[in-house]
């Protein structure tokens, strides 16, 4: 009985010895949070002053905006990154036949004519870009099926083709695939390299319908401008092609980042939390330990 009662009461102070430990960390962050001198850059828009042909930041300006607004009086927010060579170009070019109606023997000569010619182009002969997709529009059995009652509904191509920046240049790979998309509309043109013959009857590409468009594969954390890719600045974050900036509450001190981290004000809030909770367990254990000490003596 006596044994039980001792080691009750060494339970009891060690447990007070804890929850003073707690209460005086607690009490540590509450005050380092008070005299917390965190400074978080936030985003500045639209300027008071008349628009510029140009604004400069770089070495020049320490990589600083030179702008004034009223919350920006000396010009020296906000940041701004450098620019990056993307890790790939594509571009995607589409065109179509004089043609309604396709089978699997169509499906094969406009899949022969996309490869013969992609191997006629400059940029593939001096291996500077590879073709990393193409698609035959509107020519399968269900699309087939559902098309009939439809007009004019035409049977087309896309290829995708791509530049490595990493091993070539931005400038031939930014080059390379315009003049690879000028190509293949000279070869249309010319009609004998994507004219198709289907039984008796020729098909031709149909003149001036051609369309392309391109994009960047960017490092991680980075937005497509032009050929290049930029950063998401400070106090920022990439989100689906977009930098965002931080949330209230959140910061990001770097820049090219995909997240922001929670205010240490914050984190030590609920870490606080978390430790005043510990204590009143304690207590609580501290309460049933005395019951038990009182109704044993």
């Amino acid at each position: 009985m006596g044994h039980d009662i001792e080691a009750d009461l060494v339970l009891i102070l060690s447990l007070i010895m804890e929850a003073k430990h707690v209460m005086e960390l607690i009490q540590k962050l509450g005050t380092n949070a008070l005299n917390s001198n965190l400074h978080i850059t936030l985003p500045y828009s639209a300027t008071n002053e008349d628009v510029r042909p140009h604004y400069r930041c770089g070495n020049e300006t320490f990589h600083l905006w030179d702008f004034q607004t009223e919350e920006n009086p000396y010009a020296r927010l906000p940041s701004c990154s450098n620019i990056q060579e993307s890790l790939m170009v594509y571009v995607n070019y589409t065109s179509f036949y004089d043609l309604l109606e396709c089978d699997s023997e169509t499906e094969m000569a406009i899949a022969s004519k996309i490869s013969n010619g992609y191997k006629q182009l400059s940029c593939y002969m001096s291996a500077s870009c590879i073709m990393t997709n193409y698609e035959i529009h509107n020519c399968n059995e269900n699309y087939q099926r559902t098309r009939r009652n439809i007009n004019n509904v035409y049977i087309g191509y896309s290829v995708t083709i791509a530049c490595n920046t990493t091993k070539h240049d931005t400038q031939t790979c930014y080059y390379g695939l315009a003049n690879a998309v000028a190509e293949m509309k000279s070869l249309e043109n010319n009609g004998q390299s994507f004219n198709i013959l289907l039984g008796n009857n020729t098909y031709h590409i149909k003149q001036n319908q051609s369309t392309s468009d391109s994009w960047l594969m960017c490092p991680s954390g980075s937005i497509a401008n032009v050929a290049f890719c930029v950063p998401c600045s400070i106090g920022h974050y990439l989100s689906i092609e977009e930098c965002l900036p931080c949330s209230v509450g959140t910061y990001q001190l770097l820049t090219g980042q995909t997240f922001c981290f929670v205010q240490r004000e914050q984190l030590l809030e609920e870490l606080a939390q978390f430790l005043y909770m510990i204590v009143t367990n304690q207590l609580q254990l501290m309460k049933q330990t005395l019951v038990r000490i009182v109704s044993n003596v």
